[in-house]
């Protein structure tokens, strides 16, 4: 049945190392620009911010793919930060509360 999901059909190994060249493809795409078609953010823009803040925040089963990102998509992290503090300057508060750490991989 997995077979038919797509993901499901690779290992956990092989969806990291996708991870990582989806990661690098759109590091490229975004270079230098301040959001990923220009100066102005665009729907894209807002849901590349929720994938990759995922990876950023939030506990995962392996820390490989924000290690990645961190040593190799820094404008990336960047492009992430330039989001949460335009749009979600109360960021911190609004989170402070939430727990990401779930228990699902314990």
């Amino acid at each position: 049945m997995s077979h038919a999901q797509g993901m499901g059909r690779n290992t956990p190994e092989e969806v990291v190392i996708l991870a990582k060249k989806d990661l690098d493809a759109m590091s490229l795409f975004l270079g230098n620009k301040k959001f990923f078609f220009g100066d102005k953010p665009v729907t894209l823009d807002c849901d590349m911010f929720a994938h990759l803040s995922q990876f950023l925040y939030t506990p995962l089963v392996t820390t490989e793919v924000k290690t990645h990102m961190e040593q190799h998509c820094q404008n990336l992290i960047k492009f992430v930060e330039r989001m949460k503090e335009t749009y979600w300057p109360d960021w911190e508060e609004a989170t402070k509360n939430r727990s990401m750490d779930s228990k699902w991989k314990k």
